[in-house]
């Protein structure tokens, strides 16, 4: 525990993650857990009327970091942030520009085709890499080309991820306090995971290896028979 309070006293002493990432200021501490439908004033969508009507295609952009809810899902999405809606019907949505946290939801809810039923529930993209952090486990998804691939962050790049989302460090602090019990739970089982995968790694190599003495054995044992025979043929009698 002494190295994870050490880690977060560290990463949130960089104020430049602590004020959020993606041009997001310092702003005042937002609650994040109360959120409002989708206003005009927050929010520009591409068509302009694409959100009231729930029609494809439907980007839009936040104009401030601001609580907002789709439907039956409610959002915190950063300031300068642009979304993709791929579907409505059940709601499935790809950050384009910044990112948003997903703080509750009573409808079915994916990010880039990614299921979510826990929350708060992270999406962001860097370096045109689509990140997903899903609230159940805290396992993170990352998108290139096929499946996405599931993996779960150390600790001192979880908490740095997680700092991108926030607008101070207060709200991190209370944030990660909540959400760190799940996370460490997942970390040693993924710790255990990982050791079992070492040893079955290891096991087989040396395996492998025995199979190749055994292999050579065999090939010297069969040059030497081969020796005796030429050997007898040509000097015994």
């Amino acid at each position: 525990m002494k190295k994870i309070a050490l880690s977060l006293v560290v990463l949130l002493s960089l104020t430049a993650y602590a004020g959020g990432h993606h041009g997001e200021s310092h702003e005042k501490s937002h609650d994040d857990h109360k959120a409002a439908s989708v206003k005009s004033g927050q929010i520009v969508s591409q068509p302009s009327d694409c959100l009231a009507k729930q029609t494809l295609p439907c980007t839009f952009k936040s104009i401030a970091r601001h609580k907002s809810a789709i439907g039956k899902t409610e959002f915190v999405f950063l300031k300068n942030s642009v979304v993709k809606v791929l579907d409505f019907t059940k709601l499935n949505l790809e950050p384009v520009v910044g990112g948003f946290i997903i703080t509750a939801s009573k409808s079915p809810i994916s990010v880039k085709g990614v299921s979510l039923t826990k929350f708060p529930s992270y999406a962001d993209i860097t370096k045109d890499q689509v990140e997903v952090i899903d609230g159940k486990d805290f396992y993170a998804y990352k998108f290139t080309d096929g499946e996405p691939e599931r993996y779960l962050l150390d600790r001192e790049p979880f908490i740095k991820k997680l700092a991108g989302f926030y607008n101070n460090i207060e709200s991190l602090k209370a944030e990660y306090k909540n959400i760190s019990p799940i996370y460490n739970k997942s970390f040693k089982q993924d710790v255990v995971l990982h050791k079992k995968i070492l040893t079955r790694r290891i096991a087989s190599v040396e395996e492998e290896k025995k199979q190749e003495a055994e292999r050579m054995k065999r090939i010297r044992e069969e040059q030497r028979k081969n020796k005796e025979t030429f050997f007898k043929r040509t000097f015994v009698q």
